[in-house]
């Protein structure tokens, strides 16, 4: 008797699915809680018109990498789902505004989620959030993707320079070599803004010592504040030059100004 009722249930499912999925295809909207979904149906993954997408409250541990294939996505609601993580390849989603990931097992974003412009409202409630993420979560949106932001520009910095290094710097060292060293000099950089990264890398092959087992993550540092206190040291004398008279400047003031401008108070950034 189990078993008919059983059968049953999966063939009304199934019906509820197919009228779902048809009206969808018109609306671009497809609404599919409480399916007891364990994975994403390929019939919804082919549908990558859609702008609403809600799969809450089913059994989903994974997002697939084909989500990048939704370009036209705005709202995406996983919440109530043993989901584990968010790919990479979300990126793709560009015109992603709402994403709901309430109650899910989510720990991290990855920082590619920075590139999403659009996102105005996201739902991590209830997910065992992790260090900095949380932190950053629990003081609002913009402050979470400030945090992302930097994460990813980061991360693009560190392999722009290593690659200029490996071009220009370090043509007899081996790529592993210098990422590994690249690394430690990055360790040292955790409380600095991208404006900072970017004034590392056009100056590279100034700062940096011409044997690369000569690098001191510490040293790169205070070379490249000590660049940056002597141009804006340069360009304060200009501009306080008046007809005839040239007003002092305190160079111990103005490096605190210099490295305030550069470095993001915040040394929770990882």
């Amino acid at each position: 008797m189990k078993r008919i009722l059983d059968e049953d249930k999966d063939l009304s499912q199934k019906k509820a699915l197919e009228i779902q999925l048809a009206k969808a295809k018109k609306l671009q909207v497809l609404y599919l809680p409480n399916y007891q979904f364990s994975k994403i149906p390929q019939q919804v993954l082919d549908m990558t018109n859609l702008k609403i997408l809600d799969l809450g409250f089913n059994d989903i541990e994974e997002l697939p990498v084909v989500i990048k294939n939704f370009t036209r996505l705005e709202q995406l609601h996983l919440n109530n789902n043993p989901l584990q993580y968010i790919p990479i390849e979300i990126k793709e989603c560009k015109n992603l505004q709402i994403l709901n990931l309430a109650n899910t097992y989510v720990k991290y974003l990855p920082r590619e989620f920075a590139l999403l412009k659009k996102i105005y409202q996201i739902d991590l409630t209830g997910c065992p959030l992790k260090g900095n993420l949380k932190f950053y979560y629990e003081k609002g949106i913009v402050s979470l993707f400030q945090y992302l932001q930097r994460k990813y520009d980061r991360a693009v910095y560190r392999e722009l320079m290593v690659k200029k290094l490996k071009e220009w710097v370090y043509m007899g060292n081996t790529v592993e070599e210098i990422q590994e060293v690249m690394q430690a000099v990055m360790d040292e950089f955790k409380d600095v803004d991208t404006t900072a990264l970017k004034r590392l890398y056009r100056n590279l092959q100034n700062i940096f010592n011409m044997k690369l087992e000569d690098v001191r993550a510490s040293e790169i540092r205070n070379r490249l504040f000590t660049t940056l206190v002597k141009n804006q040291t340069n360009t304060m004398q200009q501009s306080q030059i008046t007809v005839g008279q040239t007003l002092p400047i305190n160079h111990h003031d103005l490096q605190n100004t210099v490295v305030s401008q550069v470095i993001d108070n915040d040394s929770k950034v990882v």
